[in-house]
């Protein structure tokens, strides 16, 4: 069979040089332009047609003229011989404005989230968010609309949809959803900024063909029974419709596995990314046993070649029944493992340290780092988010007038005594006061039960932190007597430390007090190692 032939046309073309490369063109002309963020192409039909190629190929607007063997002739890497990236942009009103994502070509290693436990309410969207974008995520998936046809009480409304945007957009992140059926489309596009085919709908083929008409990225997720042919095919269908923003998810293939889910085809990543252009990322949340396994998944997954992830993210003891979804302490994690891991393949995940910003030199410059958290601040420092403790947490009987003013001093206060560390290696100890009666009942309910710590919380651009105190351990008063009850067995290791205490306001009324004390040895240590820790070359211990 001899090979197609795609004519590469100028990404600028006009309407009128389209209409100008079709006159030339005749008969073999496409019926479609298909377009993507840097590229544009128009596909020749078959068979023997009396037209003069040099002339066509002389035309100010065409590049080339490409000859394609694979069936999957747009979507195959032989179109441009590399990787071409895909921007996810936010939409407004229909209007694309920054750009949220980019997945594929040299572009860094991007992440999308899911989130059932998200996705079932806006207040628990508005806590995440943010969390989400500070992990280096880029687009949320906040699941399947509702039907058209209606009666399906588990989908997203279009309301909904508009609500969910807002708060994505607030804090960067770009918005998807899945979409079921053609009569869904109309809505998700004017609301959305990437619209999802799940892997049961991969080969609805009167899908894809209204995907093609439109101008939104597009995530295909593989069928669990499709070759890797089969999939192409159902990405060059989109394609071939004029929508060339297609982005590729390997999300398993169905085993007769006793787990009875599909089987994450690992292999399959080099191959897809060998045979097509697309931005691939791989989804290990849909395959894997449990979500202790999704991190390995991940970053097997990453060394394989993936363009990125898609990860469940919630409270997953609580919230997922078949206990996949990871905490957002173990997303932050995964993105700064996956550091080395990109590097040796050749991509990146982004820097530790924000540009401009100068390392602390001393323990106690790195308390009066205030703009962000103290594990914000870590992580900037050693490349890696610390892990948290919770020692001791109670609730203060009323009256509480020694916290009052400026916590309310007949109200819940829940108290909470916490500690960061990496490894064995204990960084902080820290006090926090929460006035209950001043915050979300969902907010409160997550915090008393520790599936929700204040770093967390903080990244929350609505909280304010003010009246900043610093003092040492000699100054502590009942600072101390609370950190000798909490970490009696560490006393040895915690002392000479340093502290600051703060109050913490959301819309302007004081909720929070924090006491966050550094031990000076440790940090005098961890302080020389800085430069070490990230360049990367850390020890195994």
């Amino acid at each position: 069979m001899s090979p197609a032939r795609v004519l590469v046309l100028d990404p600028a073309i006009s309407d009128a040089e389209i209409e100008a490369v079709r006159s030339a063109a005749g008969s073999l002309a496409g019926e479609h332009v298909t377009r993507g963020d840097t590229w544009a192409v128009m596909p020749l039909l078959d068979g023997q047609h009396q037209v003069d190629l040099d002339a066509l190929i002389a035309l100010p607007s065409v590049r080339r003229l490409a000859e394609v063997s694979a069936p999957y002739r747009l979507a195959s890497r032989e179109l441009f011989g590399e990787a071409v990236g895909i921007d996810v942009s936010f939409s407004t009103q229909g209007d694309l404005d920054a750009v949220g994502a980019t997945f594929g070509g040299r572009s860094p290693l991007c992440v999308m989230a899911a989130s059932r436990w998200a996705s079932g309410g806006e207040t628990r969207f508005r806590l995440l968010a943010p969390l989400l974008r500070d992990a280096g995520c880029g687009v949320f998936l906040a699941g399947a609309m509702t039907s058209s046809e209606g009666g399906d009480p588990t989908g997203l409304t279009a309301d909904a949809l508009g609500r969910y945007r807002e708060i994505a957009h607030d804090y960067g992140v770009a918005l998807g959803v899945e979409v079921q059926d053609p009569g869904q489309l109309a809505t998700a596009v004017g609301l959305v900024d990437l619209v999802q085919v799940g892997s049961r709908n991969m080969q609805d083929f009167s899908l894809l063909r209204e995907l093609g008409s439109m101008d939104r990225p597009v995530l295909l997720r593989r069928g669990a029974g499709s070759t890797v042919e089969e999939f192409l095919l159902a990405a060059e269908y989109v394609l071939v419709h004029g929508n060339g923003k297609v982005i590729l998810c390997e999300s398993g293939i169905r085993t007769f596995d006793a787990l009875r889910k599909p089987r994450f085809e690992i292999n399959a990543i080099p191959l897809i990314k060998q045979l097509s252009h697309l931005p691939l990322v791989a989804d290990p949340s849909q395959t894997a046993p449990r979500a202790s396994a999704v991190p390995s998944m991940a970053k097997a997954a990453i060394a394989a070649g993936a363009d990125g992830l898609v990860v469940e993210v919630g409270t997953e003891n609580v919230y997922d029944p078949e206990g996949v979804a990871i905490d957002i302490e173990a997303m932050q994690r995964l993105t700064a493992e996956l550091r080395p891991i990109a590097r040796a393949v050749g991509r990146t995940v982004g820097s530790a340290r924000p540009e401009g910003q100068t390392a602390p030199t001393e323990p106690e410059t790195v308390l009066h780092l205030t703009d962000r958290t103290l594990a914000q601040t870590i992580e900037t420092i050693t490349g890696i988010p610390p892990h948290l403790d919770v020692a001791d947490q109670w609730k203060l009987p009323a009256p509480h007038a020694w916290l009052s003013p400026p916590l309310s001093e007949d109200g819940d206060v829940l108290g909470r005594c916490t500690g960061y560390r990496m490894g064995s290696v204990r960084l902080s100890c820290n006090i926090s006061y929460v006035d209950l009666s001043r915050i979300d009942p969902t907010i409160g309910a997550l915090l008393e039960n520790t599936q929700l710590n204040l770093g967390q919380l903080f990244v929350d651009p609505r909280i304010e932190k003010l009246a900043f105190e610093f003092g040492t351990d000699e100054t502590a008063g009942e600072i101390d007597e609370v950190f000798r009850r909490c970490f009696a067995n560490e006393l040895h290791d915690l002392y000479p430390y340093v502290w600051r205490r703060y109050h913490a306001t959301i819309d302007g009324v004081v909720t929070f007090i924090v006491i966050e004390a550094l031990p000076v040895p440790v940090w005098k240590r961890l302080l020389d190692l800085e430069p070490l820790l990230l360049s990367g070359e850390r020890g195994d211990g």
